[in-house]
């Protein structure tokens, strides 16, 4: 799957390098040039990467603390880009996980844009061992029992009784052990095999699902530290 990109600015000169960059790397991008939308964008989906143009736009330095905060993107790579206005230690103390100077080159750019979503990938993949029912729904059809095998912040593997159309996108809804309430996604099938196995993407957490889901997925990893010699 293509890594997932968000930019704020309002920068024509670098929405065309990021229009460029994804060209030459090819990543699904997001562009917003105001800090609210790019908020509301923020709290739907999720991205590998989140590149906020902190001194140009009013806002956009609340929205690199809030995005850090976020339950949907917390665990995204967030970089600030900065053109003098804001010191890279300030940018870093509110959220950001890494800092751009402009003037940016292509080769700087490409490689800060690489960088970042392999920075998400690897994350993305620490997954949580889960076997629990799970209910995959497609449109109007009615929910297919499905049962998990593991489980991140970016997606969940199932086993399943029938086949699953690739070209669909999918509903899911699962209760992890011990979570108050069920988390409900929004996915697409990234892989699937003749054996019933399946590995969805989710594409958006609907509701308090990524705030379950994740504080789950932690909760899961310190009581693994916790229990390690």
């Amino acid at each position: 799957m293509a890594p997932r990109v968000l930019l704020l600015s309002a920068d024509a000169s670098l929405v065309a390098a990021f229009a460029d960059a994804r060209a030459r790397i090819g990543f699904e991008l997001t562009h917003s040039e105001l800090p609210a939308e790019a908020e509301k964008v923020l709290g739907n989906h999720n991205f590998d990467a989140v590149f906020i143009d902190c001194d140009d736009l009013h806002g956009s330095k609340a929205l690199l603390a809030s995005t850090k905060k976020s339950p949907t993107n917390r665990n995204s790579a967030i970089v600030a880009i900065l053109s003098g206005d804001t010191e890279p230690a300030d940018a870093i103390d509110l959220g950001a996980t890494s800092v751009l100077s402009k003037p940016l080159s292509g080769a700087k750019l490409k490689e800060g844009i690489k960088s970042s979503c392999a920075a998400f990938a690897q994350r993305q993949h620490q997954r949580v061992r889960l076997a629990v029912p799970v209910y995959v729904s497609f449109g109007e059809t009615s929910d297919r029992l499905a049962t998990s095998l593991n489980v991140s912040p970016g997606g969940i593997a199932l086993r399943c009784e029938s086949p699953i159309d690739a070209e669909e996108q999918v509903r899911v809804k699962f209760q992890p052990p011990g979570a108050k309430r069920p988390v409900l996604a929004r996915g697409e099938v990234a892989w699937m095999d003749s054996s019933g196995l399946a590995g969805i993407r989710f594409i958006s957490l609907i509701g308090d699902g990524a705030e379950v889901l994740n504080g789950w997925i932690e909760s899961m990893s310190r009581a693994k530290v916790g229990s390690t010699p």
